[in-house]
């Protein structure tokens, strides 16, 4: 269980580490787009999530919209380079939106930030930094980086080198590669035209667009509908106003931020479908995580007892090896130690042979010794006995000569 626990706190981190903080969602596309991350190049797909630090690059004919957490909605136009430097918008944090443009076009409806926290938001060129006071707005960065910026519905603060301008609603501030400032009305004529320039439609590049988030392809790509074909969101540069038609639009301007609230709560009821599905995703790879570790985990034990039942068995079986090289031994001790005591024998029985012949040697010798010596005695007795015989026959023989002596004497 430990070990399944380890699993799924490691996958749970491995996860948070891998995956950043999902700031916005891609919620039209036509045409190529190019996402920067982490110096990696991915290819722009409609409902993907955006993160901070990313950059958008997009093609020539090409646009996408971005819808962000706090409902803020971004508009960006073809051949532009778009970044995400700095968005924060939790609770009990200080929101912060702050996006980068490098190149091309862009043009927002601003959020919840941009009512709660105006001084919050900002836009930052090479020339300009743009700050906003709950407005619409567009920006156009061109290739010698000049600028071009409008605003559409509110009012914005551009700040140049330390110098602010604020720009109602209805006109534009151009600042040219050189840094000349210019701050000019526009008219309904030169906002199309700007508008076509840069935000033209180019044919869906994904054709199930409207299918999966609702978004009208053949007209602007800034108004979205429903299912039932309610429109909920409607670019306030869509309208044209110029000094004479202010007061009108003031009631049109309602109608559209109307409009906007509704697209707003339809986005963020849409952000909220795919974040529980992201989630209900997350809790089933979490799950099939935990599955696939608890079968590894009964694969691992099931593993630990084979190996433990095969090292018993070996176990067993050296324990069985080893007594019976112990017989063996015993047996091979015991054949040595008869074989030892079977040589000893014969070598005692050989030693009792060689004493036994030695004595019968002694005795037959000690018996030949003792028939030469009755020999010897023999011979001497029958020696002694000639001799003596010798002596008495010629003492015999000598008394007889005396016998005859003295009988001749006496004769």
């Amino acid at each position: 269980m430990k070990f399944l626990i380890k699993i799924i706190i490691m996958v749970l981190f491995l996860a948070s580490v891998t995956f950043g903080k999902e700031v916005a969602t891609v919620t039209a596309l036509k045409g190529d787009a190019t996402l920067e991350r982490d110096s990696a190049t991915l290819v722009v797909n409609l409902g993907d999530k955006l993160q901070e630090k990313d950059a958008i690059t997009t093609g020539d004919k090409s646009k996408v919209q971005i819808i962000f957490d706090d409902e803020t909605i971004v508009t960006i136009g073809k051949n532009s380079n778009f970044s995400i430097n700095e968005y924060l918008f939790e609770e009990k944090q200080e929101p912060v939106v702050r996006f980068g443009m490098l190149k091309g076009a862009m043009r927002t409806i601003t959020g919840k930030i941009g009512k709660i926290a105006p001084d919050k938001f900002s836009v930052e060129t090479k020339s300009a930094t743009i700050g906003i006071r709950g407005t619409n707005f567009a920006v156009l960065v061109g290739e010698d980086g000049s600028n071009e910026i409008y605003c559409t519905f509110g009012a914005i603060s551009v700040s140049i080198n330390g110098a602010e301008h604020i720009i109602n609603q209805g006109f534009f501030i151009e600042i040219s590669a050189l840094g000349v400032v210019e701050v000019r009305e526009f008219t309904p004529t030169q906002l199309k035209k700007m508008q076509k320039d840069n935000f033209a439609d180019s044919g869906s590049k994904n054709p199930d667009a409207k299918q999966n988030f609702g978004v009208d392809t053949t007209g602007q790509l800034d108004t979205t509908i429903d299912k039932v074909g309610i429109v909920v969101i409607k670019d306030a540069t869509q309208e044209t106003r110029d000094a004479t038609q202010i007061a009108a639009a003031e009631e049109e301007a309602a109608r559209i931020a109307s409009a906007e609230e509704a697209a707003r709560i339809a986005a963020a009821e849409e952000v909220a479908r795919i974040a529980a599905a992201e989630e209900a995703a997350r809790i089933a790879a979490a799950e099939e995580a935990a599955r696939i570790a608890a079968a590894e985990e009964a694969a691992r034990i099931a593993a630990e007892e084979e190996a433990a039942r095969i090292a018993a068995a070996e176990e067993a079986a050296r324990i069985a090896a080893a007594e019976e090289a112990a017989r063996i031994a015993a047996e091979e001790e015991a054949a040595r130690i008869a074989a030892e005591e079977e040589a000893a024998r014969i070598a005692a029985a050989e030693e009792a042979a060689r004493i036994a012949a030695e004595e019968e040697a002694a005795r037959i010798a000690a018996e030949e010794e003792a028939a030469r010596i009755a020999a010897v005695r023999e011979a001497a007795r029958i020696a002694a006995a000639k001799e003596a015989a010798r002596i008495a026959a010629e003492e015999e023989a000598a008394e007889e000569e005396a016998a005859r002596i003295a009988a001749e004497e006496e004769a």
